[in-house]
């Protein structure tokens, strides 16, 4: 190397190190600045005190304590049962074993109970005109006027006691979003300045007696359309009629009775409401018995517990067994029934009908739930025959390999294959 050469590359690394230098310094007071605007602007984000350290892992446990537990985190212990044809075909064939006996005798209790449908809906008066024409063109609602009609009907075997006598309706929407929220039900605990705008339009009407307007007790639509067709039962007799007395108390749920309908201390307070549209008298002109008055009225009651379904019946009365004649239910033989026709139903193409019948530990006669039992049984019975099938055919073989990652044969056939 020439000596020319070696003051060139002096001169270059004694250049390269003054550059480092400045390079250091500028670096230096760049972050010196930077620390005084810090120091400058804000203080006390340096001057802030640090949490020491113990005081800090207390605050972590807890936070760990407060949402860091096994469920909040869901990581409790769980059991996945594993389904395979050895444990789904015998449960499947004990629901279908257990199941279809009780649809049976469920099916078999509800065939037992008597009853008696007899529909009312164009019931006509002596002079052969239809109620259901005649009170479809009334406009006077507060008119007290009733259409009067008889229905007869022959039993051919005696229902035994117990005997009930229900109204049913079709065609009658009791489950409407609307008119299931038309109610108070602190008006019907009795509390008479209770406020009522949820029963609008029904919380105002003219009273007839004063011709002002005025709250309305009950309001609602509920109770405004309650059903108003009243009942009398007869065994004809070769002689005359003998009358069927029919119980109209106790017919509602005790629980309703007890705590969602009571009446005010003093009934006097009812006299600055008026009746609803559609009753022609006060709601304290309305009792069933001495003790059921006004909002305790059974019938009343009955009716503000709003079915689910547009088809459904509400007990109406109990048949008194205490007569000799009846002390074992409703001798075979002819009977007659007048009504007193309020209630309309052709407006909104309804039905209406009278029910005789008596019960069992089961309830009033409903099929449904044992036709439910049965066929989910043959159900399960059919589905675990079909697995068995399957599972016999084209199940598990006995000889079984299993094949993971460390299996060597894998790599040694692909390797072949390749």
């Amino acid at each position: 190397m020439q000596p020319d050469d070696k003051k060139q590359l002096l001169h270059l690394e004694e250049t390269r190190n003054q550059n480092m230098e400045m390079t250091d310094e500028s670096l230096n007071s760049r972050l010196k600045g930077i620390a005084d605007e810090i120091k400058t602007e804000d203080m006390s984000i340096i001057k802030k005190p640090m949490i020491p350290l113990t005081d800090e892992l207390k605050l972590n446990n807890e936070y760990s304590k407060q949402i860091g537990t096994p469920f909040k985190q869901q990581k409790l212990s769980a059991w996945q049962p594993i389904l395979t044809a050895s444990t789904v075909i015998p449960w499947l064939l004990a629901i279908g074993i257990i199941f279809l006996p009780i649809g049976i005798l469920l099916l078999n209790t509800s065939d037992r109970i008597q009853e008696l449908r007899i529909d009312y809906t164009y019931c006509e008066t002596k002079d052969k005109q239809r109620c259901a024409d005649l009170i479809e063109n009334r406009t006077d609602w507060n008119d007290n006027s009733t259409c009067k009609c008889t229905k007869e009907f022959n039993l051919t075997e005696p229902i035994d006691k117990n005997v009930f006598f229900y109204y049913s309706l079709t065609n009658f929407y009791q489950n409407h979003r609307r008119y299931v929220r038309s109610r108070n039900d602190w008006q019907l605990l009795g509390y008479t300045d209770s406020d009522t705008s949820n029963c609008a339009p029904f919380d105002k009407a003219i009273d007839p007696k004063t011709g002002n307007s005025m709250p309305v007790a009950p309001c609602g639509a509920i109770a405004n359309s309650i059903f108003n067709d009243t009942f009398k039962l007869y065994y004809q007799q070769p002689s005359t009629p003998m009358p069927v007395k029919l119980l109209e108390d106790n017919i509602s749920w005790p629980t309703d009775q007890k705590y969602k309908f009571r009446n005010p201390k003093n009934l006097t307070e009812l006299s600055k409401f008026t009746h609803p549209v559609n009753w022609p008298n006060y709601l304290q002109d309305y009792k069933t018995d001495e003790h059921h008055v006004a909002y305790q009225n059974e019938h009343l009651i009955v009716w503000m517990r709003s079915a689910a379904l547009p088809k459904f019946r509400k007990l109406y009365a109990r048949v008194d067994h205490s007569v000799e004649q009846f002390r074992q239910g409703l001798p075979k033989g002819k009977y007659l029934v007048e009504i007193d026709y309020n209630f309309p139903v052709k407006q909104f193409d309804g039905g209406k009908s009278f029910i005789l019948s008596n019960t069992s530990w089961l309830g009033g006669k409903n099929p449904f739930l044992g036709f439910g039992y049965i066929i989910t049984g043959v159900l399960c019975i059919l589905i675990t025959t079909i697995l068995f099938f399957i599972y016999r055919k084209f199940g598990v073989r006995e000889r079984m390999v299993t094949i993971d990652a460390n299996t060597p044969f894998i790599y040694s056939n692909l390797d072949q294959s390749s």
